[in-house]
């Protein structure tokens, strides 16, 4: 038995986020378009954005 609310499906973000950075869209388009709310996108695209930034402060990533 699953406790809480369901899940949203992963493709439904991914598509959002390619809209996103495609800059062709609003954020309320996006979230019409795939039926998210706000906190669920968002929350994505800061995910997104802080594992960019953890693999640029990465010093094994380095080449030096």
């Amino acid at each position: 038995m699953t406790v809480g609310r369901p899940r949203i499906a992963q493709e439904k973000l991914d598509i959002a986020i390619r809209m996103y950075q495609s800059g062709d869209y609003s954020v309320k388009e996006i979230l019409a378009t795939n039926q998210i709310s706000s906190g669920t996108f968002y929350r994505e695209v800061n995910r997104l954005k802080l594992k960019k930034l953890k693999r640029k402060d990465d010093p094994s990533a380095s080449h030096n």
